[in-house]
């Protein structure tokens, strides 16, 4: 919340971030995907979601799962919650 209102203060600005997991995965990025674009929809914004593996497909340890792209303070408080979403459906798939 902190870097929000410093990004919100000095200045917004359009970041990329390559969202991975640090051990081999199935990908199952819907739900953390679908509850962006709710997010974003709520947030009046848009965010690109670039998947890089298909729901089901395997993915090696620290390969983008998906690249996320838009507003830095629409995205700088989603990243913990994004990763919990993404990191339990993955790795439940996985095993």
């Amino acid at each position: 919340n902190r870097t929000r209102a410093i990004v919100q203060r000095f200045g917004d600005c359009r970041v990329t971030y390559a969202v991975f997991l640090r051990r081999p995965v199935v990908s199952a990025p819907r739900l953390a995907t679908d509850w962006l674009n709710a997010v974003a929809a709520q947030r009046g914004t848009q965010f690109e979601i670039e998947l890089m593996h298909e729901e089901g497909g395997w993915v090696g340890a620290g390969d983008p799962i998906f690249y996320l792209s838009g507003s830095f303070v629409h995205l700088v408080d989603l990243e913990t919650i994004l990763l919990q979403k993404l990191g339990a459906a993955c790795v439940a798939a996985h095993n």
